[in-house]
């Protein structure tokens, strides 16, 4: 019995409201009914096999019997489509408010990358996005830039106190490195014109973002 008190204290609103919904769609089919005097019954009557009429009429009592049964089918059709629309979303909203839908739903960690020019200072900087879709805190270690020429690739690790980085979940931290410092103090780079990163997790999976051309970059 305590058992049964305490489900309906904590699930009490959402009972009521699927037993009102219940009950609203239930009015409604009876108000889409029309009266008992107006509705029209079809009897079955026995098929006689007589030669095709070469005008094709229909009389005009058969095609309102049928009008009827294709109005009602489409009232019953439009109340059985709202009814399941509004279940789903009453479904939806409670299992994201006891957060059961974030347990269904994928976990992933997000890594991107953007670069940008920046006209009045003229410098190529490169925004490093890393997000903790998970429902557990992950740990990233020193993100490294990619310079790739061909089949060729340098790797550089970007120093920084705020690594290594724990993110909560639900949570993403943004990092800004302006590209040029490594053209200017390694010329052996020029040539290496596709630029990514990657990122190393406390799970010890890395994440890497897709590689950019650094002369389709977005001038601001």
């Amino acid at each position: 019995m305590d058992r049964l008190t305490d489900f309906w204290i904590r699930n009490r609103t959402f009972i009521i409201s699927i037993l009102a919904f219940l009950l609203f769609m239930n009015l409604c089919g009876r108000i889409m009914l029309p009266p008992a005097s107006q509705r029209t019954v079809i009897q079955e009557e026995p098929q006689i096999q007589t030669e095709p009429s070469d005008d094709g009429l229909i009389f005009r009592e058969d095609r309102l019997n049928r009008r009827a049964v294709e109005q009602s089918n489409r009232n019953r059709s439009f109340m059985s489509l709202l009814f399941w629309l509004t279940a789903l979303a009453l479904t939806g909203y409670y299992l994201y408010r006891k957060g059961w839908l974030a347990k269904l739903l994928p976990q992933w960690v997000s890594y991107t990358a953007s670069l940008m020019y920046q006209k009045n200072e003229e410098r190529l900087l490169i925004t490093l996005v890393i997000s903790n879709r998970t429902r557990d805190s992950r740990t990233f270690r020193e993100p490294e830039l990619v310079f790739k020429r061909w089949f060729s690739a340098r790797k550089f690790k970007i120093k920084n106190s705020l690594f290594p980085l724990t993110l909560m979940p639900g949570t993403s931290h943004s990092l800004t490195i302006s590209v040029d410092q490594f053209y200017k103090k390694i010329p052996e780079l020029n040539g290496f014109n596709r630029i990514g990163a990657t990122i190393v997790c406390d799970n010890k999976k890395t994440y890497r973002t897709k590689t950019l051309h650094k002369w389709f970059v977005k001038k601001v």
